[in-house]
């Protein structure tokens, strides 16, 4: 979310493009999931 949030920092202040730029999180919250859950399977 860290990768997230600096995506959407640097979308907003260099491009402008606020609007657009919260798609970050959703992409960011997903791939989080994913790991997660990624890794859970991993350890057993």
């Amino acid at each position: 979310m860290i990768v997230a949030t600096a995506v959407f920092l640097l979308l907003g202040f260099l491009w402008n493009l606020w609007g657009k730029a919260w798609v970050s999180f959703v992409v960011g919250g997903l791939l989080c999931g994913i790991v997660s859950v990624w890794f859970e399977k991993k350890k057993k």
